[in-house]
């Protein structure tokens, strides 16, 4: 994958893959790239066993520009979890997020909001752009999750999204890479 960018690696005629295909067709017609970056959505968690209910603990984006790759702002924000206040230590050692960084925090509704400013002063619209993520948990699950716990209307921009892990797997045969080991192959730190 050296020397080839996350925007140009897919070829526009291969038409054996859907959602490469797609991806270049709609970055031809967006303006804007919301890409959540590693670290992507953390929620709490707990070793070998489940908790009854995640919450999400971090919510970073970047935004980019579609036609160029270009950076154009970043967002971050911790969020207070409500149901599970305190993390587990294990949560702490896998997110790297410390119990001071979420107590005080804003919570997920408030974050939402502070996410959507974001994008108006760096000139997004809304209408305009297409979330980029690395799997489906983070819209798919967690944030449709507790936004439906807390009686949250979650951002539309949100309902669809696109997991560049479908493309890449098959342009690459790479099944089992993650995120941040793909950023780095495509020198995009």
């Amino acid at each position: 994958m050296s020397g080839r960018s996350l925007f140009n690696m897919f070829n526009p005629s291969d038409q054996t893959v859907d959602s490469a295909h797609n991806l270049i067709k709609f970055s031809k017609h967006v303006g804007a790239l919301v890409i959540k970056k590693p670290p992507r959505i953390e929620a709490t968690c707990e070793r070998d066993s489940r908790i009854c209910q995640q919450e999400i603990i971090e919510f970073p984006a970047v935004l980019v520009h579609a036609a160029t790759g270009s950076l154009v702002s970043s967002f971050r924000t911790y969020v207070r979890p409500r149901h599970n206040s305190r993390l587990t230590a294990f949560c702490s050692e896998l997110t790297e997020i410390r119990q001071d960084q979420v107590d005080g925090c804003v919570d997920l509704e408030q974050a939402l909001a502070m996410h959507d400013a974001w994008l108006a002063k760096a000139g997004a619209a809304k209408n305009c752009l297409a979330v980029v993520t690395w799997g489906d948990w983070d819209y798919r699950t967690m944030l449709e999750f507790e936004c439906s716990i807390e009686g949250l209307t979650k951002p539309s921009y949100f309902n669809q999204w696109v997991n560049l892990r479908v493309p890449f797997e098959i342009a690459f045969g790479a099944e089992q890479c993650n995120l941040q080991e793909v950023v780095g192959e495509a020198s995009l730190q």
